[in-house]
């Protein structure tokens, strides 16, 4: 007997997406599923559409539960359905992604075999993240955004979740409702299971408020300020509103400032929110002025993490630098290398070769020769490191190269973020 999983859906204005998010319920391997949909007074046909997959859902074997409410936002959405559940597992997708067929089975599996495992957490397929999982300080890591802290990518032990008492002290909100409950799972303790393989496919649009804050540059102070505020709330609630924790939480507003903004005065305000935090010392606080002109907001924000939470890099790259006969460095004279060459060297690593593939005779770069790439001479001890950005650009050299221990951008700059903070 599969135990029973309640997924909680809010629904607002999403009638271009919902067939194909309940489509891809419907194709779950999973059988035992409580579905509780929370219209929140959509006006755009997306209640019509729910309504229409109701008989297919129960005819399939769901159970399935239509709330409507006038439009109180995704929060308040939220704990509206988290009300009705009566599962042993939840899980919260929003209605305008994709559920892979084994996003359910994946994780309620993991809860199954393993007792001691209060939550899981999944990968998913974006196009913008920079995510590197945590091993140490687990509510810092969460207030730093060092994992996902989208409540879609978790599927939650029951038991778990009310010892949380996340219902008991959930806060509505327009805005939001990862803050009321990723942030009281941190704090209860548990530390949940990785599950790193991609489950559910997450699309920014217009409609969602990650797609309004990204569009719409007046909104976007706004949301990380109330962000920040819902944070602290919930810490104070659990009594873990400490100075460090709320400095924390300025930063990483500061940040998010930054990944909607991404201009130099961004930068200034969250480089200087940092250094007047007096969470690092003053020869890190150095070490991150001195990089500033040579890597962007995004790579100064993780080596302060390394520095904070010694977080360590997601790849091998360190062990294979290590163990390789040749390291080869290709697209190196594009704009991403010319930014990063300098903190390459400066972090001990010394490549043998450079290659472009719009190298001419006598090319170099900062001094050293530049020659077309020779993938053919490429071996498996060799270890190569590409600094396009573009994916495709990516592939198509791995795809060139007869050896596995070839790097990308996010890579690189993360070692590099790495050994940064180290230092």
């Amino acid at each position: 007997m599969q135990t029973k999983v309640s997924m909680v859906v809010p629904c607002y204005n999403k009638a271009d997406y919902i067939d194909e998010f309940i489509q891809s319920v419907y194709n779950q391997e999973y059988d035992n599923i409580e579905l509780i949909f929370v219209n929140d007074g959509s006006t755009d046909g997306t209640k019509e559409k729910l309504d229409l997959w109701v008989s297919k859902l129960v005819k399939r074997g769901f159970d399935v539960v239509m709330i409507s409410q006038a439009n109180k936002g995704v929060g308040t959405a939220v704990h509206s359905g988290l009300k009705q559940m009566t599962g042993e597992y939840i899980c919260m997708p929003d209605c305008d992604d994709v559920l892979h067929s084994d996003y359910v089975s994946r994780m309620s599996s993991v809860l199954d075999n393993n007792q001691f495992v209060q939550w899981v957490q999944c990968n998913t397929q974006s196009d913008d993240k920079f995510v590197i999982f945590y091993k140490y300080n687990l509510i810092e890591s969460y207030l730093l955004h060092s994992f996902f802290w989208t409540v879609w990518s978790k599927m939650i032990r029951r038991s778990y979740f009310d010892d949380c008492k996340i219902l008991e002290n959930f806060i509505d909100s327009r805005t939001t409702q990862e803050c009321q409950i990723s942030l009281p799972l941190v704090l209860g303790g548990e530390i949940p299971y990785i599950i790193e393989e991609n489950l559910y496919d997450y699309r920014i649009i217009g409609a969602s408020i990650m797609g309004q804050v990204k569009s719409e540059k007046l909104k976007i102070y706004k949301h990380w300020e109330d962000m920040k505020n819902l944070n602290i709330k919930v810490l104070k609630i659990h009594g873990a509103c400490s100075k460090r924790n709320i400095k924390l939480c300025e930063i990483m507003k500061k940040k998010l400032n930054w990944n909607g903004l991404r201009d130099s005065a961004s930068y200034d305000d969250l480089l200087e929110t940092i250094c007047a935090s007096d969470l690092i010392n003053s020869e890190q606080i150095t070490i991150l002025k001195k990089y500033k002109n040579t890597m962007s907001a995004e790579h100064i924000f993780l080596a302060f993490k390394y520095m904070l939470i010694g977080v360590e890099p997601a790849n091998d790259l360190e062990s294979r630098l290590k163990e390789s006969r040749r390291l080869i460095c290709c697209a190196v004279m594009s704009e991403t290398a010319r930014d990063f060459l300098d903190v390459v060297l400066d972090a001990g690593i010394r490549p043998d070769v450079f290659w472009d593939q719009s190298a001419i005779e006598n090319s170099t770069i900062s001094g050293m020769p530049v020659c077309k790439p020779d993938y053919n001479s490429v071996t498996e001890d060799d270890t190569v490191i590409i600094f396009a950005k573009k994916v495709n650009v990516i592939n198509e050299i791995k795809s060139l190269c007869n050896t596995k221990r070839v790097f990308g951008y996010n890579d690189v700059v993360q070692y590099l973020s790495y050994v940064v903070g180290r230092n």
